[in-house]
Parts: C-alpha cells; structure tokens; sequence
C-alpha cells in the first residue's frame, strides 16, 4: 500500500536529533525552509531511511555540526539535537501544510545536490 503525498519538495537540513529505541546514528531531520534570509523551522522527518542510509547521512552531516542554532527561532524538539550547518538540502513528501506553517507527516526521499539550500524559500 502506498501513501498518498500531496506535495514533494526540496527542504534544507538544520540539525538531527538523538536516536532512541534500537535507532541507530540519528532519530529524526530537522528541516527548515528560508524566509527574509533566516531559515524558519518547518518540522522534522524520522522516515524513509534504511540503516545503511542512516549511517552514510550521519558521516555526511558530521563535519557541519555547530553548536550554534541555525534557525530563527529556535525550535522545540522532542529529542536532544545536534545541530547542522544548513548545507544540505533534502527531497521530502508530505501531505499538506498544517495551519501552523509546518509540514505534515514529511518522509525522507533522497538527498539534492543541485540545490543551494538560500534559494529555497518559503512560498506564500
């Protein structure tokens, strides 16, 4: 059974936080999207990944670790987070924005290289 996504769309990365259960590497992305140059949280996804995907985005994201938050402001999380230097954009699905600005049950699909994480923007 497949899940019906409404929207596909590339969201830059800003941090990961901690694995819990026998989760390995990190638990879930924090993902955010651009708006008057200040990257605004948008959600998190903790789906679509293999162990093996897992462990090659962790040693991707490592050296980009900072201790400074990279989005204005600040998100709550569920979990510990390490955050990352927004350098990194992924492709995620979602259903639909929620009335809050945020994406509703986001699922990893794939990493883009071809996009540069500034120019993507929120839409009004």
């Amino acid at each position: 059974m497949t899940r019906d996504v409404g929207t596909k769309r590339p969201i830059p990365i800003g941090g990961i936080t901690e694995p819990s259960g026998g989760r390995h590497y990190f638990g879930a992305l924090m993902l955010g999207l651009y708006d008057k140059g200040r990257l605004q949280y948008v959600g998190h996804t903790g789906t679509g990944f293999s162990e093996a995907l897992l462990k090659d985005l962790f040693g991707k994201l490592t050296p980009y670790f900072t201790e400074k938050c990279p989005f204005t402001p600040k998100p709550k999380a569920n979990a510990p987070v390490k955050w990352v230097e927004p350098r990194f954009v992924c492709e995620v699905a979602f259903q639909e924005w929620t009335t809050e600005g945020k994406m509703r049950a986001p699922s990893f699909l794939g990493l883009r290289d071809d996009k540069d994480p500034k120019e993507i923007i929120r839409e009004n």
